[in-house]
């Protein structure tokens, strides 16, 4: 009888450890929120700023302002930006404007324009990506894919650039 009591108590003490464990483990795991605003109100002031401190999984929140710059995502983040008309990167006629290298990326409101010349708006060179609610223009292709499979793109405006969706 005693055996059995203290077989019970170690079942139910091993129960609770491990049930205790998984929730620190999945705490520990969760992503973080990283803020992007271009007036320097934010933890960061450069998209790719943000992208480059982040881990896989976290979120990268980018506030309305006109963002300058030429970004790599080779990190499975969601991107996320303020709204398709107010949250801006702006390539400055260089190559790519947004070029995602990972895989599993979400990326979601913004407006993407100045590619260069044979440059896109937002390039995606990688597998099951989710692009959606962005405004593609004055690129020279708005949204292209290569070497990709398994992307979603849904409700996303891509208007004077030389190739819409390459």
């Amino acid at each position: 009888m005693v055996r059995k009591i203290l077989w019970s108590k170690q079942l139910i003490l091993f129960g609770a450890i491990t049930i205790i464990l998984v929730i620190l483990f999945a705490a520990n795991t969760s992503g973080k929120i990283i803020t992007v605003d271009d007036d320097g109100e934010a933890d960061y002031k450069n998209v790719q700023d943000a992208i480059n401190i982040s881990s896989d999984g976290d979120t990268i929140r980018v506030w309305e302002g006109t963002y300058y710059e030429n970004i790599v995502v080779n990190k499975t983040v969601s991107l996320i930006g303020n709204g398709s008309e107010q949250t801006t990167i702006d390539g400055g006629g260089e190559e790519d404007a947004v070029q995602i290298t990972a895989d599993w990326v979400n990326m979601s409101s913004f407006h993407i324009s100045g590619s260069g010349s044979i440059g896109s708006g937002i390039r995606i060179e990688s597998n099951n990506n989710s692009i959606h609610n962005n405004n593609c223009s004055n690129n020279s292709n708005g949204i292209s894919l290569s070497f990709s499979s398994n992307c979603t793109i849904t409700n996303n405006t891509c208007k004077n650039n030389y190739y819409g969706i390459n």
